[in-house]
């Protein structure tokens, strides 16, 4: 068993090096100098200077200063803003402000062709190294666009002789080629040459023009390095036009250029790295709180899930009992008798009668349903129960649970998308998909309460990860996004087969979380050597091509693998963490921090607010995630489980890593806008929407400026799960009396239990703000008795002190000093946590006799002593449920002793 428990510890030497170095450069002010014919503004290392030439104009240069020696790296003999109706060259130079921590130059002109004046202000900033330019394009008249103009490029001199380069990305499996597309998210690029990188982030945000349909953003632009005969550039430039021309007005944007001295990267994936160590103080770190129609207060979580789970319990709306009664009167798949299960409560995607799109209007409950759609939002459920009981719903809840066993196919022993014995599973699967069925498992196995614990979850799940590891042996780890469940290999893909036989890499990230968990549960090192390889191939030696008619690519750098479903990057990085604390291998490490990086690539880091399209400024995008690199937009499940993933990565990290920290304080804002109840009236799709009673439930398909639109789908049952998850992450367990502060539960999951019993409660406290606060926090589900209260920063231990429960719930005074987050970790005095690793070890020794005794009728058949020992494991079975769980733990070592004594060694390596 991995312990959880880490105290923050000393980054490796290069990371401290590299943070202190940049620290550094932020704490610099920027100087300026003014001269008859130069104008230079420097910020650290980087110089921009504005000297005048020969023909009234003025040149625009970046530098770099190298001790003594200024290097140039931008030369200005190009236009930075280039196209016909462009080719924006300065005329005039103004020093706008010059203040000792902020220093502007306003320079501008008048573009002849298209007649019109703009502008472009140079800003530099202390504490962010990034230098700020904002352009005003004052358009009096259509602007025809001559090919594809603008280009925003900054232009070197010459083509170095060595260089490494990352553009916007990643790509997608339906374009291949990243250059047709880099996405909506995370809009910046890097190129390292000769010493010096550098790196240009736009600010999708800020870009504004007349009218809505003046062009598609990120759909027509992308930003990238280009690689020229004798030089290169970095900026920003069209792709394609979905529309001929800009309207008068004004056309404003705005980015940041960076340029230093720096070392080689080793790899792209480094590149990334840095790129995103560079743009994070770009990221703003907080959102604008949306109001709860009933009250005209502050929109909570707690409110808003208690809504969910209402709608999710309306019979005939949400859910229907579907008969199992012609089946078999079995709970699952085995050839062992458990309790009989008559029928199997289901759900579909959508509410009924609430989509738009006739074709996704759903008539009844139980005539198109899955895993997913009865199952997403399962474990959430679970939890809010815990803190929230309701009888109806416990009960409805815990026949899913009980259901989710019938989910394992006999024939391909592995969990499907479908039911065998009810005649409802097809004959493929999607590795992104079905590995989401076996986590979802997994955590209704952690987190159900002891008195409703069923092994055949936990232990259903276990019997299919053969089957899981024969796909990956097969595939090498690449894994297919469709495959063949019977033979565990590639298949060609089913919705565009035109695309063939297409790999989602990244899936190995929840693959390896999986293994993770079963290694958790089983103690067996089987799983976790599973784990270790699976992540070690995709970083050293993963290469596959992709020939289709669509394109034909060779795919062996990591950083170009492309996208799909984001679980797998959002899994991945906890799972390599995993494996580091395990084993000690630093690689992991490092790679746990790209699994992250190439995550953070699929978030918003801007808040689009485009003045002339209502719907672009009424809901908030911030900090979401779209859902694979094909798509612009995002769905409540797939961000969901992405800050899940990236709790579970901070719960595991040494180090707090504050802009996940400040990604988080924004979702648990900018995640209300996919629920349409606290959204304007407007932007509800159409009447069937509006007129569906389970207003709380949220949409699957969210608006952004590329591509989506609002609710058209219909109100969204499988993607629910979001409003239990964030009630759980920020307020469930603690809350502070400032709103700008982040408290986050870091025993979401795992954890769970001895949380909610209040012996042991781990969080996350983050002021995002720029000043230090004093804040009171809260803390809930405190037992009566004493506590001991740990705090400590990435630094080390700040104090320890024992409060009682009364005082823990009154509320604690703490000091937050600004950026710098603080770990709490609260103890009952006393209580040395056994009670809870026994109820933990307990449910995961269940879980595995259950696997083995299935496997083992399976292999040999029923005879007399494998009925004794299925009797055995039930009588365990009702005394964990009832509280005697040394009693429980005790008789599953007695039977696997029994077990293990009727299985040949080979064959018991595994469940």
């Amino acid at each position: 068993m991995v312990n959880s428990a880490i105290e923050y510890r000393v980054l490796t030497l290069f990371l401290g090096i590299a943070s202190l170095t940049f620290q550094a450069s932020l704490a610099q002010q920027p100087s300026l100098l003014s001269e008859e014919s130069i104008v230079e503004l420097q910020h650290g290392s980087q110089v921009l200077r504005l000297e005048a030439t020969d023909d009234l104009e003025h040149r625009l240069m970046v530098l770099v200063q190298q001790g003594d020696i200024r290097k140039v790296v931008f030369d200005g003999t190009k236009s930075l803003i280039q196209g016909v109706n462009f080719n924006l060259s300065p005329t005039w130079v103004r020093i706008e402000q010059d203040k000792p921590d902020c220093k502007s130059v306003l320079i501008g002109g008048h573009q002849s062709t298209a007649d019109y004046d703009w502008t472009l202000r140079i800003e530099a900033k202390t504490g962010i190294e990034p230098v700020r330019f904002d352009l005003v394009c004052h358009f009096k008249k259509p602007i025809q666009l001559q090919g594809l103009e603008p280009a925003f490029l900054f232009t070197t001199p010459a083509r170095p002789d060595t260089w490494i380069e990352l553009s916007q990305g990643p790509g997608n499996i339906y374009q291949g080629d990243p250059e047709l597309g880099g996405g909506n998210t995370f809009p910046a690029a890097y190129l390292w040459m000769d010493g010096i990188g550098t790196a240009i982030f736009l600010d999708g945000g800020s870009i504004q023009w007349p009218v809505s349909s003046g062009f598609f953003r990120f759909l027509d632009y992308r930003v990238q390095t280009v690689l020229g005969e004798k030089s290169f550039s970095l900026g920003f430039k069209p792709i394609k036009h979905n529309y001929p021309s800009l309207e008068p007005g004004d056309l404003e944007l705005s980015f940041y250029l960076y340029a230093n001295p720096s070392e080689m990267p080793l790899d792209r994936l480094e590149a990334l790295d840095r790129l995103i160590s560079i743009c994070t103080p770009l990221h703003p770190d907080r959102a604008k709180q949306p109001k709860a129609p009933a009250t005209d207060g502050p929109a909570n979580w707690k409110d808003l899930a208690s809504g969910v789970a209402r709608d999710l319990s309306n019979h005939t709306i949400c859910w229907g009992e579907y008969d199992l009664q012609e089946v078999q009167n079995t709970s699952n798949s085995s050839l062992l008798d458990d309790s009989p299960v008559k029928s199997m409560p289901v759900s579909p995607a959508y509410a009924v009668n609430s989509a738009c799109i006739e074709s996704l209007n759903i008539q009844g409950t139980t005539t198109a349903w899955d895993f997913s759609t009865c199952n997403n939002y399962l474990s959430g459920w679970i939890g809010w129960l815990q803190l929230h009981p309701n009888r109806e719903q416990q009960d409805l809840v815990l026949n899913k649970a009980q259901a989710l066993p019938l989910f394992f196919d006999p024939e391909t022993q592995m969990i499907r998308h479908g039911v065998r014995r009810a005649n409802r599973v097809g004959p493929w699967g999607m590795c992104w998909q079905n590995f989401m069925f076996h986590l979802e498992m997994l955590r209704v196995h952690r987190m159900t309460p002891s008195a409703d614990f069923d092994p055949a979850v936990g232990g259903s799940c276990l019997m299919s990860l053969p089957a899981l590891i024969e796909l990956a042996h097969h595939e090498d780890y690449v894994f297919p996004q469709w495959f063949d469940p019977k033979q565990r290999t590639a298949t060609d893909q089913k919705d565009l087969p035109e695309l063939g036989m297409v790999k989602e890499p990244w899936q190995l990230g929840t693959y390896a979380w999986i293994m993770c968990r079963a290694h958790e549960i089983t103690g067996d090192d089987i799983y976790l050597q599973e784990a270790k390889a699976g992540v070690e191939t995709l970083f050293t030696s993963m290469q596959f091509t992709v020939n289709n008619e669509r394109y034909d690519i060779t795919y062996d750098d990591p950083a170009d693998f492309p996208v799909t479903e984001i679980f797998g990057n959002s899994w991945g990085a906890p799972a390599s963490l995993y494996v580091f604390n395990a084993t000690g291998d630093p690689r992991f490490e490092k790679w746990a921090r790209d699994f992250r990086n190439v995550l953070l690539r699929m978030t918003y880091w801007y808040e689009s607010k485009l003045q002339s399209n209502p719907r672009d400024i009424a809901l908030q995008n911030l900090a979401l995630f779209r859902n694979h690199g094909g798509a612009h937009t995002g769905s409540p499940w797939e961000t969901s489980e992405a800050y899940l993933a990236l709790t579970e990565y901070l719960r595991l990290s040494c180090e707090p890593d504050e802009l996940i920290l400040k990604l988080l304080n924004i979702y648990r804002t900018t995640g209300f806008s996919y629920f349409p109840v606290l959204c304007d009236e407007f932007l509800l799709p159409c009447a069937r929407f509006c007129e569906s009673p389970a207003k709380f439930l949220p949409v699957e398909d969210f608006y952004m400026l590329e591509h989506g639109n609002y609710g058209l789908m219909g109100r969204s049952i499988y993607m629910a799960g979001a409003a239990f998850w964030n009630h759980l992450l920020f307020e469930a367990f603690a809350d502070i009396d400032d709103s700008e502060v982040l408290v986050l539960n870091l025993n979401c999951i795992e954890g769970f239990h001895q949380s909610i019993q209040g012996k042991i409660q781990e969080f996350l406290i983050y002021n995002p703000t720029r000043q230090d606060r004093k804040v009171k926090i809260h803390f809930r589900r405190i037992t009566p008795g004493q506590y001991n209260l740990k705090r400590s920063t990435i630094d080390g231990l700040i104090g320890e002190q024992e409060y009682s429960a009364a005082k823990l719930e009154a509320g604690i005074d703490i000091d937050l000093s600004s950026s710098n987050p603080q770990r709490i970790t609260v103890e009952a005095v006393g209580d040395d946590g056994k009670d809870c690793f026994k109820d933990t070890e307990a449910r995961n020794l269940l879980a595995t006799v259950y696997a083995k005794i299935q496997n083992v009728v399976r292999d040999q058949g029923l005879n007399a002593n494998l009925n004794d020992i299925n009797a055995q494991l039930s009588d365990a079975s009702m005394k964990f449920r009832s509280g005697e769980v040394l009693l429980a733990n005790k008789q599953c070592h007695d039977i696997l002793v029994k077990l293990e004594a009727m299985v040949p060694k080979a064959a018991s390596d595994a469940p």
